[in-house]
């Protein structure tokens, strides 16, 4: 449907009226094959469809062929997509659906690296910098099999995206574990019935269950190799390896990223290894069940969940493992990127993490306060 403009018509623009915040009905207009916003100026509008018109040719007209779309289409039916594991397909259809939807109806050339840039602002405000930095990376393969597969020569407009960080400016620190919550939740207990139908049997039967050796153990492996709960949970005996000296060391391709990190095992964590009687290089899950296999990720989030009701611990969870060993390193001076190299994260992305928090602790204040009291000692004159 055509819009009427000066009392002609404007085929391929669609008129949107909106109410602003102070009442006010004002008009926008967007060009309808594209979807692309051509402003409130009904004239440059006009002249902007055009511009988009000349670019894209009669290409634009194929709603299909040729598209973004139909490229998304053929990534989705590629040996290269469904190769993939089933965790990164299912991380990235959302991904690839979005972008459908979004520009689906465009050809590759009308998205230049400046629609790329402003497309990365628009993902980073709605999904945040983690979930945009993501999607790039799902956006730039799906680019590259395009051009290498001949559907299109534009340059990748996803590629060496620039900082993803914005999002994090007024990003609210969350709680990160302290010793104190440390000693609560791996000292807790709780009560479990023993059988008996309560109501016919008036006093309750119980006995009192310390925490399970799994829970136990993967939480320290959470604490001491700032690895998610899946790359946890995928750990298995035979990746540790003893030194000359004595030493466990452990090597992982962590599940998300892909990222090999190695690293030495830390002397709580090895002697935790050794009192349950786990072995480098035998072929078994660190943390396991009972039946001697390896733990689904829900399943050990539930059991994990009811541990910390257990406790007096209230406001964490597993995942924050990761950001408060990443904390308690700033705090004792190590370096970004030596923290980097045991965590996996990028240095940019570790550094962004330790902004968040390391400013806002009492340990570090204290810390420089202590320091400028040791530094300004015996300098300063004082009065009688």
């Amino acid at each position: 449907m055509a819009h009427l403009f000066d009392g002609k018509a404007i085929p391929g623009l669609k008129p949107v009226r909106k109410r602003l915040a102070d009442g006010t009905i004002k008009t926008f207009y967007y060009h309808r094959a594209t979807k692309m916003a051509l402003g409130s100026d009904p004239v440059k509008a006009v002249a902007r469809a055009a511009e988009i018109e000349k670019l894209a040719g009669p290409e634009l007209r194929t709603r299909h062929v040729g598209t973004i779309g139909d490229i998304v289409a053929k990534y989705k039916a590629s040996p290269e997509y469904l190769g993939l594991a089933e965790k990164t397909k299912a991380l990235w259809r959302p991904f690839l659906t979005d972008l459908e939807d979004r520009v689906g109806d465009w050809v590759p050339k009308l998205f230049t690296r400046a629609m790329g840039s402003k497309f990365k602002g628009t993902l980073i405000n709605k999904h945040g910098s983690g979930s945009a930095r993501n999607r790039f990376k799902c956006y730039a393969r799906l680019w590259n099999w395009a051009i290498q597969n001949g559907y299109t020569e534009i340059s990748n407009p996803f590629v060496q995206p620039g900082s993803f960080l914005r999002g994090r400016k007024n990003q609210k620190a969350k709680p990160i574990w302290r010793n104190k919550d440390v000693e609560a939740f791996l000292s807790a207990t709780r009560d479990v019935d023993v059988g008996g139908n309560p109501k016919i049997i008036e006093e309750r039967h119980t006995r009192t269950e310390t925490m399970p050796d799994d829970v136990r153990l993967a939480f320290l492996l959470g604490l001491f190799t700032l690895q998610r709960l899946g790359d946890v949970l995928r750990m298995t005996a035979d990746a540790i390896t003893v030194e000359k000296s004595g030493r466990w060391w452990m090597k992982l391709r962590q599940g998300k990223t892909g990222t090999v990190v190695e690293f030495p095992v830390h002397e709580l964590l090895q002697a935790e290894l050794e009192r349950q009687n786990i072995k480098p290089g035998q072929m078994r899950p660190l943390v396991q069940t009972q039946s001697g296999k390896g733990f689904d990720e829900k399943n050990f989030g539930r059991k994990f969940r009811t541990w910390l009701a257990a406790s007096s611990v209230r406001g964490l969870n597993f995942h924050a493992l990761r950001r408060s060993g990443m904390v308690w390193l700033a705090e004792a001076s190590v370096p970004a990127t030596v923290i980097a190299g045991l965590s996996g994260h990028g240095i940019e992305v570790t550094q962004a993490i330790l902004n968040t928090y390391i400013v806002k602790t009492r340990e570090l204040a204290a810390a420089a306060v202590d320091a400028l009291e040791r530094i300004t000692r015996g300098v300063f004159p004082t009065r009688d």
